[in-house]
């Protein structure tokens, strides 16, 4: 890390030594172990590329495209090149939003619905769970594509999942997470391990980056970003690392006019 980066990242973990608690928090750190031990990725042999923009609004993919019979994009502001990419390649794609009034380019493989996605059904309010949308678009899909980006509301909406039902229609998720400074809240740190656990039972995760847009939060004598990218694959689907699956790809920063974050040690 270079004397620019290592100011700037020093300002931003001040920012929350000094603001609260967590900093000096035993019970932080090793809330932050027991959700690492859930999240760290797993090797594996897929293929794995990267899929949209090369900053934020991409992430970490198996290459599944020639399998991949839906995606469902729940939350997509101004970037739809996530969804560019499957579209192109034939699959319809829904999109939920209830922030727009429409993707910002047109596909004919696009289904828009402007419905907020959180873990009930409000229909009066255009808010729908993931769980009802699941069962309305995946009816009879055993390899779709979920992407989640909206905004805090991941907890609930995965949170609030039929059991099962993930495993049933989903063969790879790519979900960015929000919030984890908020470990020292039972609540919160009770559905972050059970979110967790319960898409490790049926799902492994293969990529994690944190978003550089977010803040570093201390956690005891350790950092972690308070948003972060994961990305997951069904497990039945999980390849056997081979002398030619090579490295992964390059994962760049989210915002570059900014310094990337470096997990590191984090993550061995």
């Amino acid at each position: 890390m270079v004397a620019g980066e290592r100011d700037y990242y020093k300002r931003k973990l001040l920012k929350w030594y000094y603001g609260g608690a967590l900093g000096h928090s035993a019970v932080a750190r090793e809330r932050l172990e027991v959700i690492l031990d859930l999240i760290r990725p797993v090797p594996v042999g897929n293929h794995i590329i990267r899929v949209g923009n090369t900053e934020d609004g991409g992430y970490m993919c198996i290459d599944n495209f020639d399998t991949c019979e839906r995606v469902i994009s729940c939350g997509i502001s101004d970037d739809v090149s996530f969804d560019l990419c499957y579209a192109q390649q034939g699959i319809p794609v829904f999109q939920y939003d209830d922030s727009v009034d429409g993707p910002p380019v047109e596909h004919e493989q696009f289904r828009f619905r402007r419905n907020r996605v959180e873990g009930e059904d409000r229909p009066e309010h255009n808010v729908y769970s993931l769980d009802s949308i699941l069962r309305q678009d995946l009816e009879g899909a055993t390899a779709a594509v979920l992407k989640l980006d909206i905004e805090s509301s991941e907890w609930a909406a995965l949170a609030t999942l039929a059991p099962g039902r993930l495993k049933q229609h989903v063969s790879a998720i790519y979900i960015e997470f929000h919030g984890l400074s908020q470990l020292l809240d039972d609540a919160f740190y009770e559905r972050a391990r059970c979110v967790f656990a319960s898409l490790r039972e049926d799902y492994v995760p293969v990529s994690l980056h944190p978003n550089n847009n977010g803040e570093l939060v201390v956690f005891g004598n350790r950092a972690f970003p308070d948003i972060f990218e994961l990305s997951f694959i069904r497990r039945d689907l999980v390849e056997p690392i081979h002398e030619a699956r090579g490295s992964l790809p390059e994962v760049g920063p989210n915002n570059s006019g900014i310094p990337d974050i470096h997990l590191g040690d984090l993550l061995s």
